[in-house]
């Protein structure tokens, strides 16, 4: 509908959104449409897919049956349609002979059906119902039938078997899968499709019953492909199932055909079943090894671990009597945490291990009793009753160990505490007199005068404080006599120690007098110091201020210029600026690394009369330093930048010539293209391509363009062109390829004109031929006649008329020949028949026809008249000579008015017409002579009047010859007159195309024309326009001449395509074309000139906002006075140009908002801009307050100098204050770090007696503290004296730091004294917590060891012994478990109370709980041991694998959920577990329900009885003998078909080898073995 419409209104725009309206209304129809039909779609192909599965499956299935008759089909569809195979092909499966006559070689189609439909019957005799399955659709190749019917034979001989209905076989071969391949790595078989898609199931199938075929590990999930292939090739090669399945129909498909993999997997159960005999065999054989290996394992388990044990508690008995104690506390400490652990961690595991082992022996001697062994004889040493007497040596050395580890614990501790304490002092001790050596070794940093005065003081303190500690080393020796009667080795090491002390602290003394020399020299040296530092502190300030304002002129890079030539003249002035300004550093410099020098000799470090050091003056002359390259790169940077810019102007030249070239390009290729104008046209579009080639690279440049304006280009001397103007010269090439387009339209409209005459004529001689070729002429001489008239009159007529136009098409044919040739194109060459000689060969071929038309015409008339009286013929023919004449002779009288070629060609055809009628009425004359002579010659009466008729029409014959020859040359005249007319009409068409062209085009550039950008280059266009404009308007001139000449030539302006006034007009037009350009030239001129006014008026102003920063610099630096009114006046000059400066810039800003406006960027005639005029003028703002900030710091200067001085004298009376205060607070202090040790000593006591000796010591300090409380207050005194003085520094101690120390040993002091009352009370309830829980212990340990001895003495029948258990774990909970609830709560007491050691017992908590849990954990494994044992008995007959298996299927199919299994539920049951059985003797079981229905007791008893699996010697030989092929040995390829490699591997390793046979094993031998020689 889009399109029929589009041609009935040729609105695009509107149809479109019509179209898009319909579109957005009815998405939603579209869609669902198209979903639907996906859907459908996507059904048809799948059921396509599973079409040719299946076929491929069923044929591949029903060739493995034909193939034992040595038949096959190729084609499931075509191949059973005669019946002969489908026959052949049922009495195989069904192993019957066919009952019914059939056609062995049918051939009509009602044999077929007849064949086929035997083979229907036959199926139905075999209980195989096809429903909607009829003869002829076999016949007639129905192939989703035929599948059916093939699908409905699988099921019947090949699944149904496996039950009765579809759901149960298939859900029962889905079990049988399932129970194979469970365990198998990334195998899960829920259906047959997706879980057999990747291989691995077919593979573990036949793993699980043939392990030897194939290796399992190699298969892996991400490669389902070779999984396959593997499978299928183990399971044909090896298992002989054919391969029905192709793998591409498996892997290559969203979901695989269910029913050709059931078909497949079909094979696999009924080729696994029948090795039911050998699974029984392997399962009783492999019971047996289990058991047999596992009583081994527990064996050898049980020896081993006794082993351990006994070696273990041998181990640490011998730990146990070990007595060599460490001599330390924390040695001693460490091995009683070891014993603590032994006790708590690692001895009630070891318990709980012989326990463990206990209960391992009795477990193994249950199961050789259940299974009729012999009793368990651990090895020598290692019987339950040798590691009781092993474990009760270790407990009663266990405790000896624990008495003595307390004694030498309770000694350790009292020698401990007291050589803490000495220890404590004496390194207290030895850091003072460390401290002091330090202090009086040291060379004092003395880095003020203050400081110097103030060390003189601290050290007068010394000797005093010196005095006062001899007391403290007398303190320490009578500290060690005390320890040498607990340990002398010890007291010895502490008196060579206090004697090193002793000795260093007597030459304190001298130490001291050498210090107080040293610093009296360094307080004569500090005095010099002082005005050293303020000589530098001065040339410091003056250095720093003129580097600044020397960096900040170095800075300012706005100086280097904007063109590439003023920075390059910059760049010559630089060397000689930065060799200056290095000088002018480098003196001011050396100055101060003179007064630094000697700083420096001197040891001065503090400058307090200046922030400045040397190396601020290194940083900041390197600073200096560094600017100077800085400059020079950045210089160098703004070099580079110019550069670069000149670069981009040079590139955009580049770029600029080449889309200029690019354009001729293109235009050359577009020219040099040939070919017809329709495709010509089609082939110059594409390659114009509307102008993308040219857009992209316009685009680029455009970009390039705002590139360079962005970057600050706005001018560019090396190309003529501009954006603008690449964009009109492209705009003129598309011009040019339009024109040159619409040429090409009228070359091909004119050779559709060309071939449309050419047609028309050819259809006009068509006709006439076809009227030339009607031969039938009339039989009288009237009809002949009349028939020749006819014919003269086509000849003056149609013929005449289509002879004028025919030069029209010859005309047409040199119009294209002139076109093509202008445009420089091939020669035009018409079709074959259309070329103007072929035209002009038809048009002759059509005159030799009208020729021998006439001629016959003649010949029939000359006939006709003959037969006509002479008389009446003379008579007639006078007449008709007389009538004919007369009509010629008005015709060759008349002069026509001929005002056109047409017409001149049209008389003349007319004119020829004539002639040749003439020509042939010529003889009707002489005839006419002739018959007059006969007439005459009769004796005619009237003779006379015969004679003078026949001499009138002689005379009237000649009259009109000489007409004729008038005629004729007046027409030939004519026709001359109006060709030259028509070649100067054509002339003056081609000629006003061409002037209307050059008139449109020079218009074009006109108004296309693009001005330069500078002055100069727009006062240099003015000659190049005014030659330009003088060229087109004399070109339109002589366009318009010839126009008009041509038109005076013609005489009249009839039929021009342009008149005269037309051309007068269009040249008027140029006119005023070049006119108007003429005045945007003026316009842009003066554009130009006010550019030019304003960058020089910018300049100018540029200039002498210059000057008159240099002018106010000029005052500034010739102010004179003292510093206060230096910077007076400074103010003043700086605040009164203030308002000059500003207005300077206001005027240079809008000047260059001016600039900016008429888009000029650049100006030759400064080289400043305005950024960089406001650079200059905040250099200069940054320069004057410089010169304020610089007269300040002097003033600051002398003001610090002043103020120096007095803080020196405040100073060092404050210093004496702290002097004082420090002495007082450094004697308190060494008394609160001696109580220290005696109230943070931990309370390490485990009895009253303990606790009595700490609450002596603490009486003895409370009589001290009553006299160092008076001491305190002295000093808090002291310190209010001090802060009224203004002292805030304490010298490293302050009376908040002194205050809260001695509150904090008063503080300590009281929890010390409630500390050891609560420690005294405390000791008393743990002495009561520790006999409560040994009492408690005692009872707990004695339960567990009867109800031990108990458990290891069961005898008798093992129903029995399982009522004796529990009875055992009856008392367990009800005696047992409360003793230990009792226990525990006593031991949560124990442990939430401290208490580490109890002398009362050696059992603890954790070692009685480890062996009450393992005596309860021992009651269950052998209850559970036992009932095993006698489900084990009771069901001997099967494993306990198998009877959970046959709960597992029961449930399985027991689908009605009501616990009992049906017929057909109970056969699904026997076939997924792989039994074959007959229908006798399914009818015999559900007849033994009596309701035809089975329980799970009633089929686990069926089973029990099928699986009856026995374990004796007998029994155990006849399964080795199955599976060794009634052999005497058996081999491990045969052991491996049914039992694990875990099994084989142990059979292997435990089983003889059979003599005389390789790789063979005896197994009667091994056999023999297992039941002890039985």
């Amino acid at each position: 509908f889009f399109r029929e419409d589009l041609h009935r209104s040729g609105s695009v725009r509107f149809h479109f959104f019509v179209f898009i309206n319909f579109v957005v209304f009815h998405w939603q129809d579209f869609l669902d449409f198209f979903i639907v039909n996906c859907a459908k779609m996507a059904d048809r192909l799948m059921d396509k897919a599973w079409e040719r599965i299946q076929q491929k499956t069923f044929t591949k299935w029903v060739n493995s049956h034909l193939t034992k008759r040595q038949m096959a089909i190729d084609d499931l569809q075509t191949d059973l349609c005669d019946g002969l195979k489908l026959i052949a092909f049922l009495e195989i499966i069904s192993n019957r002979t066919f009952p019914y006559k059939f056609d062995k070689k049918p051939r009509l189609e009602i044999h077929k059906i007849q064949n086929v439909g035997a083979a229907l019957k036959f199926l139905e005799e075999c209980k195989v119902k096809l429903v909607s399955i009829s003869a002829e659709d076999i016949v007639q190749k129905n192939l989703k039938l035929i599948l059916g019917m093939v699908w409905t034979i699988i099921q019947k001989f090949s699944i149904e078997d496996i039950s009765e209905e579809e759901l149960n076989s298939k859900e029962a071969l889905l079990l049988w899968c399932k129970k194979k391949t469970q365990g198998y790595k990334g195998v899960q078989v829920d259906n047959f499709h997706l879980s057999f898609q990747d291989g691995l199931a077919f593979c573990a199938l036949i793993h699980r019953h043939r392990p030897d075929l194939l290796d399992y590990e190699k298969c892996s999930k991400s490669t389902p492909r070779e999984n396959l292939k593997y499978a299928f090739e183990v399971a044909e090669r090896d298992l002989g199932i054919p391969q029905l399945l192709d793998i591409d129909d498996i892997v290559d498909v969203v979901r695989p055909d269910e029913r050709s993999v059931m078909t497949y997997v079909a094979q696999y159960y009924h080729k696994f079943a029948s090795s039911r005999k050998q699974e029984v065999a392997g399962r009783r054989v492999g019971r047996l090894v289990d058991m047999q290996s596992s009583i081994e394992q527990l064996q050898n388990d049980y020896n081993s671990r006794a082993q351990q044990l006994v070696a273990w508690t041998q181990s640490k008995t011998g730990d146990m009597q070990n007595r060599d104690f460490p001599d330390t506390l924390a040695g001693l400490l460490e091995l009683i945490a070891d014993f603590n652990t032994f006790k708590n961690t690692e001895k009630p595991e070891k318990a709980a291990d012989k326990l463990a082992l206990e209960a391992l022996y009795n477990s193994i001697n249950l199961k050789l009793r259940s299974n009729n062994r012999p009793a368990f004889e651990p090895e020598t040493g290692l019987s339950t009753a040798d590691l009781d007497n092993l474990w009760n040596k270790l407990v009663a050395e266990e405790r000896e160990r624990e008495d003595a580890l307390n004694r030498e614990l309770e000694r350790l501790m009292r020698f401990d505490a007291l050589q803490r304490k000495f220890l404590n002092g004496l390194e207290k001790f030895e850091k003072w007199v460390a401290d002091k050596e330090n202090y009086l070794a040291a060379d004092e940093a003395v880095d003020s005068l203050n400081q110097a005065k103030e060390k003189i003081k601290t050290h007068g303190a010394f000797y005093d404080e010196y005095a006062s500690s001899k007391s403290r080393l007398q303190d320490l020796e009578d500290l060690n006599e005390k320890i040498a009667a607990l340990n002398p080795s010890a007291a010895q090491a502490n008196k060579n120690r206090l004697d090193g002390v002793s000795r260093n602290w007597t030459g304190l003394k001298d130490a001291a007098d050498v210090k107080k020399a040293k610093l009296q020299s360094k307080l004569e040296l500090e005095q010099r110091k002082e005005q050293l530092r303020i000589d530098f502190a001065k040339h410091a300030k003056e250095f720093n201020r003129w580097v600044a304002n020397t960096i900040d002129r170095v800075n300012d890079y706005s100086v280097f210029g904007e063109t590439l030539e003023a920075v390059k003249a910059y760049g010559e002035e630089l060397p000689k600026n930065d060799a200056e300004v290095k000088a002018d550093a480098d003196s001011k410099k050396a100055v101060l690394d003179d007064l630094w020098a000697k700083l420096q000799e001197l040891g001065v470090t503090d400058l307090k009369y200046t922030v400045l050091t040397n190396k601020d003056v290194e940083e900041r002359h390197a600073k200096l330093s560094s600017v100077l390259p800085a400059r020079r790169t950045a210089y160098a940077e703004e070099l580079d930048r110019q550069e670069k810019l000149e670069a981009k102007r040079l590139e955009f030249a580049s770029l600029a010539q080449d889309f200029v070239d690019h354009l001729a390009s293109r235009r050359e290729t577009i020219e040099s293209m040939q070919g017809e104008p329709d495709s010509l046209v089609e082939e110059i579009s594409a390659e114009f391509d509307d102008g993308n080639p040219e857009k992209w690279r316009l685009d680029a440049l455009e970009e390039f363009a705002n590139e360079m304006r962005e970057v600050g280009i706005n001018e560019n001397k090396h190309t003529e062109y501009n954006a603008t103007i690449l964009a009109s010269k492209n705009a003129q090439f598309g011009q040019w390829v339009q024109a040159y387009a619409s040429s090409l339209a009228d070359e091909l409209s004119l050779r559709g004109q060309y071939i449309d005459k050419a047609n028309e004529l050819f259809s006009w001689i068509q006709n006439a031929k076809e009227t030339l070729a009607e031969r039938t002429i009339d039989g009288t001489l009237a009809g002949v006649r009349e028939q020749l008239g006819q014919f003269n009159a086509y000849k003056t007529g149609p013929k005449a008329e289509t002879a004028a136009k025919k030069p029209e098409i010859g005309r047409l044919y040199a119009s294209i020949q002139k076109l093509v040739k202008r445009n420089n194109r091939p020669a035009y060459v018409p079709p074959q028949g259309y070329s103007p000689d072929e035209i002009d060969a038809l048009w002759e071929t059509l005159n030799s026809e009208e020729q021998q038309k006439e001629a016959e015409l003649r010949a029939e008339l000359a006939r006709q008249e003959r037969l006509a009286q002479l008389v009446k013929k003379f008579n007639s023919d006078a007449e008709d000579l007389e009538r004919w004449a007369a009509e010629k002779q008005a015709y060759l009288s008349t002069e026509e008015s001929i005002n056109s070629l047409f017409a001149a060609q049209f008389a003349i055809k007319l004119f020829e017409a004539y002639v040749g009628d003439a020509q042939v009425r010529e003889p009707d004359f002489s005839k006419l002579s002739t018959l007059k002579d006969d007439i005459v010659g009769l004796g005619y009466s009237d003779s006379a009047a015969v004679e003078a008729r026949a001499a009138g029409l002689l005379a009237l014959e000649a009259t009109l010859r000489e007409l004729q020859a008038k005629k004729n040359a007046y027409l030939n005249q004519q026709l001359e007159t109006q060709q030259a007319r028509e070649n100067l009409r054509t002339e003056h068409s081609v000629l006003a195309k061409e002037f209307l062209n050059f008139i449109k085009e020079t218009i074009q550039k006109s108004r296309l024309y693009n001005f330069a950008f500078t002055l100069e280059a727009v006062r240099n266009e003015k000659s190049e326009i005014d030659t330009s404009d003088s060229i087109y308007v004399q070109q339109s001139e002589e366009h318009k001449a010839a126009l008009r000449k041509l038109a005076g030539d013609l005489g009249s302006e009839d039929g021009l395509s342009l008149s005269n006034a037309d051309a007068e007009y269009y040249h008027s037009t140029l006119v005023e074309e070049l006119a108007a350009r003429q005045q945007r030239y003026a316009e842009e001129l003066q554009r130009q000139i006010h550019s030019e006014d304003l960058r020089l008026a910018f300049a100018a102003k540029a200039k002498e906002f210059i000057d008159f920063l240099a002018e106010q610099r000029v005052k500034l630096e010739a102010v004179e006075g003292t510093v206060d009114e230096r910077i007076a006046s400074i103010r003043q000059i700086h605040s009164a140009g203030a308002s000059t400066g500003n207005a300077h810039i206001a005027q240079l800003t809008e000047l260059s908002n001016e600039l900016k406006s008429n888009g000029i960027y650049s100006n030759s005639h400064t080289a400043f801009t305005l950024p960089s005029l406001k650079s200059k003028d905040h250099q200069y703002n940054l320069y004057v307050e410089s010169l304020i900030t610089a007269l300040k710091e002097e003033i600051e200067l002398e003001e610090r100098i002043k103020t120096q001085e007095a803080l020196n004298a405040e100073i060092e009376k404050r210093e004496e204050l702290v002097l004082e205060f420090s002495k007082r607070a450094r004697e308190l202090n060494n008394w609160m770090e001696t109580s220290d040790d005696l109230l943070s000593e931990p309370i390490n006591a485990d009895s009253v007696d303990e606790v009595d000796v700490l609450l002596a010591a603490f009486s003895r300090y409370e009589a001290e503290q009553t006299t160092k409380t008076a001491e305190y207050e002295a000093l808090l005194a002291h310190a209010d004296k001090m802060k009224e003085a203004g002292v805030t520094d304490f010298s490293g101690t302050t009376v908040e730091a002194v205050t809260e120390k001695f509150q904090a040993t008063l503080a300590s002091a009281a929890q010390r004294k409630d500390d050891l009352a609560k420690e005294l009370e405390q000791q008393k309830r743990n002495d009561e917590l520790r006999v409560a829980f040994a009492d408690k212990a005692g009872q707990l340990q004695s339960w567990i060891s009867d109800k031990r001895s108990a458990l290891g003495s069961l005898q008798g029948a093992l129903e029995a012994q399982s009522e004796a258990i529990r009875a055992l774990q009856s008392n367990y909970e009800s005696e047992g478990r409360p003793l230990y609830k009792e226990l525990e709560a006593t031991n949560v007491q124990v442990e939430n109370a401290l208490i580490k050691g109890n002398k009362h017992t050696p059992l603890t908590f954790r070692q009685l709980t480890v062996e009450f849990e393992e005596l309860g954990v021992a009651m269950s494994k052998q209850d559970k041991l036992i009932s095993n044992e006698i489900l084990s008995k009771k069901n001997a007959d099967v494993s306990p694998e198998q009877l959970a298996e046959f709960k597992e299927v029961f449930h399985y199919f027991d689908k009605s959920g009501n616990g009992m299994l049906n017929r057909i539920e109970f056969k699904a049951c026997l076939q997924s577990l792989g039994y074959e059985f007959t229908e006798a003797e399914v009818d015999q079981f559900m007849a033994s329900t009596g309701r035809d229905e089975a329980n799970f007791e009633q089929f686990t008893s069926y089973m029990i009885a099928k699986n009856k699996d026995t374990d004796s010697a007998e029994e155990i030989l006849e399964s080795f003998a199955a599976l060794a092929n009634d052999n005497d040995y058996v081999t491990p390829e045969q052991l491996r078909m049914v039992l694990s490699n875990e099994r084989v591997e142990y059979l292997l390793a435990t089983m003889p080898k059979y003599d005389g046979v390789d790789n063979a094993y005896d197994y009667k031998k091994w056999v023999a073995t297992a039941y002890g020689g039985k």
